[in-house]
């Protein structure tokens, strides 16, 4: 099965997978999802000036 594939900068997506915002953010994989694994997780993300 094939996979529709799109080229979008990362920096104009909404959301990324844990590898791409690995990437983006230079925040280690293992930290990231003890982050997104946390259901009391109250805040977001935001990188600026990251172009």
């Amino acid at each position: 099965m094939e996979r529709n594939t799109c080229d979008v900068k990362i920096s104009e997506k909404v959301l990324l997978t844990i590898i791409e915002a690995n990437a983006f953010s230079g925040i280690g994989l293992n930290k990231l999802r003890d982050l997104t694994n946390d259901p009391r997780c109250p805040f977001v993300f935001y990188v600026e000036n990251a172009r």
